[in-house]
């Protein structure tokens, strides 16, 4: 648990460079996307129930809207920027990777896509 409490509070310490924090959070949010549709393809051949199907689309479902609103931010600040991200964004950001990556099922991996962000 103090790992995902420390990826959500590193993340508005990259305030500072137009675009690196949405452009950070959008490249995880996609990858973590990726990820989840090709668990969902790979699982979708098997015959009856797989448990973590309905995982991976709880975290379908909250990263696409995420991508879709943070896609016009990430426009408007980069350089020259017209939109300030700020603190609030950063956390959301935070909060909705890390809550996508236990609510998938997929922690390991979240914390594999992070590690750049880590260092």
């Amino acid at each position: 648990a103090l790992r995902w409490d420390y990826l959500v509070r590193v993340r508005p310490y990259m305030i500072g460079i137009n675009g690196l924090e949405v452009g950070q959070s959008m490249v995880l949010a996609l990858s973590l996307i990726l990820n989840d549709l090709l668990q969902l393809y790979r699982h979708a051949q098997q015959a009856g129930t797989w448990p973590p199907y309905e995982s991976h689309l709880m975290s379908l479902y909250l990263l696409l809207p995420f991508v879709g609103a943070s896609f016009p931010l990430m426009v408007a600040n980069m350089y020259p920027a017209v939109a300030f991200v700020g603190d609030t964004y950063c956390y959301l950001a935070g909060m909705t990777l890390a809550a996508s990556g236990i609510l998938g099922q997929c922690s390991k991996t979240t914390l594999l896509f992070f590690g750049p962000q880590i260092f």
